[in-house]
C-alpha cells in the first residue's frame, strides 16, 4: 500500500517528509470525506426537525458563537508552530511545557469570555440582533447562554486537535471530528424519531455531543500515544507565553479579519433579509464546503511540513510541493466550475424541500472557493514559517472594508445575499497576488523588511 501511495504525483516520493505528508493525507482524507457526508446528512435531518426559520436562527447563532473561537488571541496557531519546532528538534520536555501552558492560557481566556458575556448579556436584545419578531416564543436568550457555556468548554478541549495536527497526526484529529459528527447525527436521528422539534434542545445537543467526544478522546490520547506530552500543572510555564503571543497576536488579528469577512455573513443576511434567507445562503455555502474540504485534505498536513522544511533549509522540497499544488489547483478548479452546473440537481437530491438557490449566488460561491484555494497554497507556507506581518496589516484594512462593502452591495445596489459573497471575493482578491509574491521572495531569500517579518 505504501508503495502505491509513493506514486502519487503531487508529492515528492523520495523525501522522508513527503511520506509523512502522504500518510497524513490518506489517513485523514477518507475520514474527512465521511465526516462531510455525515455533516451533509445532519443538515438534511435538522431541516426535517426544525422549520426553515428556526434552522436559520440556529445557523446564525452558531456563526456568532463561532466568532469567539478566534478570541484565543491566535495562541492556538502560535502554539502550533512552537510545538512543531520543539518536536522537530526532539525537545519533548519543551513540547510538553508549550502544550501545558497553552491549555492553562486558553482555559483562563475561556473563563474570561464566559464572565464578560454574562455581564454584557442583559444589555443585548437577541431578537433584534437575529432579526426575529419580538412576539416570537422561541427561547433564544436561553439558547445563546447555553451554547456559549458549551463553547467555552469546547474551546479549551479543542487544543488536542491542534497538537495532533502539529505532530503530523492529521488523521487522528480528523477521526475525532468524524466521531463527533456521527455521534451527533445519531442523536439527531433519535430526536427526529421522537418528533422533538425544540430549538433549545437541538441547539444544546449540537454543542454537548462534540464536547463529550473531545473529552473522551483527550483522555485516551494523553494516556497512550501522547503520554510523553501529557499536560500537567507542573509543566505550565507562563514565561513561554511570550513566544505564543508574539506570533499569536498577529494570527489573532488575521483570524479576526476572517470573522468580519466570512463568519459574519449569516448575521448580515439575517439582518437584511431575515432568518429564512439565511437557510438558503447557508445551504449553498455548505455544499461548497465540499471543494474546500477536498483541497484542505491536501493542504492541512503541509502546515507543519513547510515549517519543518523551512527551519532545516530544505527549500527544494518546498518548491517542488508548491509547483505540484498549483497544477492540482488548476485541475481542481475545473471540477468546481462543473459543480456549478450540477448544483441544482445535487441540492434537490440532498434537501427534499423546494429551495431556490439563485445561479449568481452559486457562481459567486464557486469563484470564492477557487480564489481561496489559490491563496491557501501560499498562505499555508507563509503561516507555517510565521512570516505573517503583511497578512497582519492587510487583514486590519480588509476587516474594516468587508461588512460596509456587504451592506453597500446588498442594501444600496440591491444585489441580495449575493452581495455578501461579492464582498468576500473582493476582500480576498489582493491576497491572490500578494501571497504568491511574498512566497517568491521568501523561497529565494530575497525577502527584506516587512516581507520577511
Amino acid at each position: 500500500m505504501e508503495k502505491r501511495l509513493n506514486k502519487i504525483p503531487i508529492l515528492n516520493k523520495q523525501h522522508e517528509r513527503s511520506q509523512g505528508v502522504i500518510k497524513s493525507i490518506f489517513s485523514s482524507g477518507l475520514i474527512k470525506i465521511l465526516n462531510l457526508i455525515s455533516g451533509l446528512y445532519l443538515v438534511s435531518v435538522s431541516l426535517e426537525i426544525l422549520d426553515r426559520e428556526s434552522y436559520g436562527i440556529w445557523v446564525t447563532i452558531s456563526s456568532i458563537i463561532g466568532w469567539m473561537y478566534f478570541f484565543d488571541l491566535g495562541i492556538a496557531n502560535g502554539f502550533r508552530n512552537k510545538f512543531t519546532q520543539a518536536i522537530s528538534l526532539n525537545e519533548k520536555l519543551l513540547a510538553q511545557k508549550y502544550l501545558s501552558t497553552t491549555y492553562a492560557t486558553i482555559g483562563m481566556m475561556a473563563a474570561t469570555i464566559f464572565v464578560v458575556f454574562f455581564l454584557a448579556n442583559p444589555f443585548l436584545n437577541w431578537n433584534r440582533i437575529l432579526n426575529v419578531q419580538s412576539s416570537s416564543q422561541l427561547p433564544i436568550e436561553l439558547l445563546v447562554k447555553g451554547v456559549l457555556f458549551f463553547f467555552c468548554v469546547k474551546l479549551f478541549l479543542s487544543i488536542i486537535n491542534t497538537a495532533l495536527i502539529a505532530n503530523h497526526r492529521v488523521g487522528l484529529s480528523s477521526l475525532i471530528d468524524l466521531l463527533s459528527s456521527v455521534s451527533l447525527l445519531i442523536v439527531m436521528l433519535f430526536m427526529r424519531y421522537l418528533k422533538q422539534d425544540s430549538l433549545l434542545l437541538i441547539g444544546l445537543l449540537n454543542m454537548l455531543v462534540p464536547i463529550l467526544v473531545l473529552l473522551i478522546a483527550s483522555y485516551i490520547i494523553f494516556n497512550t500515544s501522547f503520554k510523553e506530552y501529557k499536560p500537567s500543572f507542573a509543566s505550565v510555564d507562563f514565561s513561554l507565553s511570550k513566544g505564543l503571543f508574539a506570533k499569536g497576536l498577529q494570527f489573532f488579528v488575521i483570524q479576526l479579519a476572517s470573522i468580519f469577512m466570512f463568519t459574519s455573513n449569516n448575521l448580515v443576511v439575517a439582518q437584511l433579509f431575515g432568518p429564512m434567507e439565511v437557510t438558503t445562503f447557508s445551504l449553498v455555502n455548505k455544499l461548497f464546503s465540499i471543494p474546500l474540504l477536498g483541497f484542505s485534505i491536501i493542504m492541512t498536513p503541509l502546515w507543519a511540513g513547510f515549517g519543518e522544511a523551512y527551519l532545516k533549509g530544505e527549500f527544494s522540497w518546498i518548491r517542488n510541493i508548491v509547483k505540484k499544488l498549483i497544477s492540482f489547483w488548476g485541475v481542481f478548479s475545473l471540477g468546481i466550475i462543473l459543480f456549478v452546473f450540477l448544483f441544482p440537481f445535487v441540492l434537490k437530491v440532498w434537501i427534499k424541500q423546494t429551495i431556490d438557490a439563485p445561479f449568481i449566488l452559486v457562481a459567486f460561491s464557486a469563484l470564492f472557493v477557487i480564489i481561496n484555494n489559490w491563496c491557501s497554497i501560499f498562505v499555508l507556507f507563509i503561516n507555517g514559517i510565521g512570516k505573517i506581518r503583511i497578512q497582519f496589516f492587510g487583514s486590519i484594512f480588509l476587516s474594516l472594508l468587508s461588512i460596509p462593502l456587504s451592506l453597500f452591495f446588498c442594501k444600496y445596489l440591491e444585489l441580495g445575499s449575493e452581495g455578501v459573497l461579492l464582498s468576500n471575493i473582493i476582500c480576498i482578491l489582493p491576497g491572490a497576488f500578494l501571497a504568491p509574491y511574498q512566497y517568491y521572495l521568501l523561497i529565494n531569500n530575497k525577502a527584506t523588511k516587512i516581507w520577511n517579518k
